[in-house]
């Protein structure tokens, strides 16, 4: 993959078996259409999306097949059901979501995941979670 000339038929079928060659794309070639068919196969495809091209939906499916690509989506997206989607595929992932939506029940999520979330638990919360 990569080699100039490529058709748009041929960049899909290789996206829809692994995202991730999503980064040999030229970057003037990675279509929504691509983009969208990389995600949906790999979520940490979303970190070879052009910026402009990351959307809720296209967000969405990422974190919900690799909670990490939390981490690739833009600030002004990370609300509340998007970083849940994100905990639940992979608790680790409470690294990425802002501070200011790290309650209770987010947090109850990520640590039940991945116990090792914990040390992203804000301090405020971290009794509650002290069996874990």
């Amino acid at each position: 993959m990569g080699a100039l000339g490529r058709t748009r038929s041929e960049y899909l079928a290789e996206l829809e078996e692994n995202g991730l060659c999503l980064r040999y794309v030229p970057f003037g070639r990675r279509t929504r259409a691509l983009c969208l068919a990389a995600v949906r196969s790999d979520g940490m495809a979303l970190q070879y999306v052009p910026a402009a091209l990351r959307d809720l939906p296209m967000c969405l499916d990422a974190v919900e097949s690799a909670g990490m690509a939390l981490e690739y989506v833009p600030d002004g997206l990370k609300e509340r059901e998007l970083c849940f989607d994100a905990v639940h595929s992979d608790g680790m992932a409470l690294q990425f979501v802002p501070e200011a939506l790290r309650d209770e029940g987010l947090c109850a999520e990520a640590v039940e995941n991945e116990p090792r979330a914990l040390r992203h638990v804000p301090e405020r919360l971290r009794a509650l979670f002290a069996g874990s």
